[in-house]
């Protein structure tokens, strides 16, 4: 995805709406997740996470840098990089949590609410560019 497919899609969706769609497809992906109870349907969800994921980390780390400042880029660069390495940590850490309290199901919806409105924002920092 992010070595071929990005490439092409970036500049016919531009750089908001492809991180803004690959938001959705990880959303959408985790919600079959939490409720797959077939090989398929588990797959479908692993195929549009991986989609998703690949769609909007390029994506959103271009906005992130053309919507900084030539002087201001490496540290805005550095706190996205530090955000996504904060999240990766937090991540398991309370999804192992959620799945011991609430079942198998509820680290893939929380992770998908919390997802969803990355959607939006990334979608409206785009417009500001």
């Amino acid at each position: 995805m992010q070595g071929g497919l990005v490439r092409v899609l970036a500049p016919r969706l531009g750089e908001g709406r492809l991180a803004s769609l690959g938001a959705l497809a990880y959303v959408a992906g985790l919600a079959l997740l939490a409720n797959a109870s077939a090989l398929a349907v588990t797959v479908g969800g692993l195929l549009l996470c991986g989609v998703g994921l690949g769609a909007y980390n390029p994506s959103a780390s271009a906005l992130a840098s053309k919507q900084s400042r030539g002087q201001d880029r490496g540290a805005v660069m550095g706190a996205y990089v530090a955000s996504a390495s904060l999240a990766r940590v937090l991540g398991p850490l309370s999804s192992g949590l959620l799945y011991a309290a609430l079942g198998p199901g509820a680290p893939f919806l929380v992770g998908a609410c919390v997802t969803l409105p990355a959607a939006w924002l990334v979608r409206r920092a785009a417009a500001l560019t």
